[in-house]
C-alpha cells in the first residue's frame, strides 16, 4: 500500500513558512542592523580664586608623575591641570563601593592665599557636561532605510564660597555651596489624537497619577507631581520597570526613495522620495543647597514629527526646463512643568509647507544680432503655521486649561529670477503674510502685510 505523503509535505511547507516568518520577525527586524555607533563627550570647566604658588608649569614638566607629588609652591597640581581634581592644591582620595561604577573619590581642600580679614571670601565654580549617543540603522527594502538613535546627557554645576584663615586653611563653617544640574534623554511621547490615543499620553493622565500618588505620605506634593509628570507622558510605562526611568528611549527617522518606479508615478515623475522623522525628549532641572534636599525645579517633555510626512518630487522634462516640488507636514508639542507652583504650560506647533519651482538654463535669445545664453527660474512657496499655548493648574485641575496665546501665520511668496548671459541678473518677488488669532482664545492681534521688490545686478568686467 503506497504511503500518503500529502500530510508530510503540508507539514514541511508549514514548517518552512513558520521558519521564514520567525526569521523576518526576530532576525531581520530586531537584529539585522548595520553597525552600532556609540559616542561619548565630556567637558569640564573649573574656576578658582586665591590660588597660591606659580603657574603650575613645573608641576607638569619638572616632576615625575606618580613618583613625585606636585608642590604647592609651584602652583596648581598636575591632577588639577588634567581635570582630575576640583581643588588647585587639594589631595584626591579614591575608594571603592558596592554599587556601579564600584569606585568613588573625593578631594581634601588644599591651602589657599591666607588672609587676616574675615571679610575675604573665595569662590570656586565647577561645571561638567556629558553626552552619550548611540545610533544604528538598516535597509528595510530597496530604497527604504530606517535609522534609530538614543541620546542621554547630563550636566553638573557647583558654586562654592568660603573664607580662609591667615594660613590659607579653609574654615569648614564658612563653606556655602549651591549645586544644580540637568539631565535629559530621548523619550517616547505621542500626541493624544487618532491611533496615538491608545498610549494615553496626555495632561489628564498626569493628573490621574498625581491624585493616585497623594496616598504616598512619604512624598511632598511637588515630588508627587514631578513623578506623575514623567509617568503620565510615558508611552510605554512598562519600559520604566524593565529599563529604568533613566535609560533613553528610541527615536527614529525613515527615508524611502525610488517611488517613481511605481506605475502610478512613472508617467510624470523622474524622482520621488518620502521622509519621516520622530524625536522626543524628557528633561529635568534640579538644585540643592549645602545641607538641603535635592529639589526638582522644572521638568519638560516634548515630541516632534519633523516631518510627519514629507514628499519630494522631480518631474520629467517640462519643455526644455525642469520642475520640482516638495510638501512637508510637521507637528510637535512641548509641556513644561514647575512643580513648586503646580503649573504646566503646553505649547503646540504645526506647519504645512509646499514649494514648487521651475528652471530652464541655456536657452538662446537673439538681441542686437547677438545670441546670448539665458537662465530663468521661478518658484512659489506656501506655508501655514499654527501655534498655541495653554496653561494648566493642578490645584485644582481644569481639563481644558487656560488659553494664553495662539496664532495662525499664512505666507505666500512667488518669485522670478532671470539671468542674461551671466552678466545681468534680475529678480522680482512678492510676499504676502497674514497673522490671525486662533479661535480658542488668544491675545495676539491679527495683521496682514504685503511686500514686493526688484533686485537687479549688473557685472562689468
Amino acid at each position: 500500500m503506497p504511503k500518503d505523503t500529502t500530510r508530510s509535505r503540508g507539514l514541511k511547507k508549514a514548517s518552512q513558512q513558520l521558519s521564514s516568518l520567525t526569521r523576518f520577525l526576530f532576525k531581520d527586524i530586531l537584529f539585522d542592523f548595520d553597525k552600532v555607533s556609540i559616542s561619548f563627550t565630556d567637558g569640564n570647566n573649573i574656576q578658582n580664586t586665591g590660588v597660591t604658588g606659580g603657574t603650575g608649569f613645573s608641576n607638569i614638566f619638572a616632576r615625575v608623575p606618580i613618583f613625585q607629588s606636585s608642590l604647592p609652591e609651584n602652583g596648581p597640581s598636575l591632577l588639577y591641570q588634567l581635570g582630575l581634581s576640583s581643588d588647585p592644591n587639594g589631595k584626591v582620595v579614591l575608594g571603592t563601593k558596592n554599587t556601579f561604577p564600584f569606585f568613588a573619590g573625593y578631594t581634601i581642600p588644599g591651602l589657599r592665599a591666607g588672609s587676616d580679614s574675615l571679610a575675604t571670601t573665595l569662590s570656586d565654580v565647577f561645571s561638567q557636561n556629558n553626552t552619550i549617543s548611540m545610533a544604528t540603522g538598516r535597509t528595510l527594502w530597496e530604497g527604504a532605510r530606517i535609522d534609530l538613535n538614543w541620546n542621554y546627557s547630563w550636566s553638573y554645576n557647583a558654586n562654592q564660597t568660603m573664607q580662609p584663615d591667615s594660613f590659607g586653611r579653609i574654615q569648614d563653617a564658612s563653606i556655602s555651596r549651591t549645586i544644580s544640574g540637568t539631565f535629559q534623554r530621548s523619550f517616547l511621547f505621542f500626541p493624544d489624537v487618532f491611533i496615538f490615543k491608545i498610549f494615553n499620553t496626555n495632561i489628564g493622565n498626569v493628573d490621574k497619577k498625581y491624585e493616585a500618588l497623594k496616598s504616598e505620605d512619604t512624598l511632598t506634593n511637588d515630588k508627587r507631581l514631578s513623578i506623575a509628570f514623567q509617568q503620565g507622558f510615558e508611552a510605554f510605562p512598562f519600559l520604566s520597570q524593565l529599563l529604568g526611568s533613566m535609560l533613553p528611549r528610541v527615536n527614529w527617522s525613515f527615508h524611502w526613495s525610488g517611488l517613481e518606479k511605481f506605475s502610478l508615478f512613472k508617467s510624470f515623475a523622474s524622482s520621488i522620495s518620502l521622509e519621516h522623522a520622530y524625536t522626543s525628549n524628557y528633561r529635568e532641572q534640579w538644585n540643592t543647597q549645602t545641607t538641603g534636599p535635592v529639589v526638582v525645579s522644572s521638568e519638560g517633555v516634548s515630541y516632534a514629527f519633523s516631518p510627519l510626512i514629507g514628499l519630494n518630487i522631480d518631474f520629467k522634462g517640462l519643455g526644455k526646463g525642469t520642475m520640482s516640488a516638495s510638501c512637508r507636514y510637521s507637528t510637535g508639542a512641548t509641556f513644561d512643568l514647575t512643580p513648586a507652583s503646580y503649573n504646566a504650560t503646553e505649547t503646540d506647533q504645526s506647519d504645512i509647507t509646499a514649494i514648487i519651482s521651475y528652471r530652464q538654463q541655456g536657452f538662446n535669445l537673439p538681441l542686437f544680432g547677438i545670441s546670448l545664453s539665458n537662465d530663468v527660474e521661478g518658484s512659489m512657496s506656501y506655508s501655514v503655521s499654527n501655534s498655541s499655548s495653554v496653561l494648566y493648574n493642578f490645584e485644582p485641575f481644569t481639563a481644558g486649561g487656560t488659553p494664553l496665546s495662539g496664532m495662525i501665520r499664512t505666507t505666500v511668496v512667488p518669485s522670478i529670477k532671470y539671468t542674461l548671459s551671466s552678466r545681468i541678473t534680475a529678480k522680482i518677488y512678492y510676499s504676502f503674510t497674514r497673522i490671525a488669532p486662533t479661535s480658542s482664545g488668544s491675545n495676539v492681534t491679527g495683521s496682514t502685510s504685503n511686500e514686493g521688490g526688484l533686485d537687479v545686478h549688473i557685472a562689468i568686467q
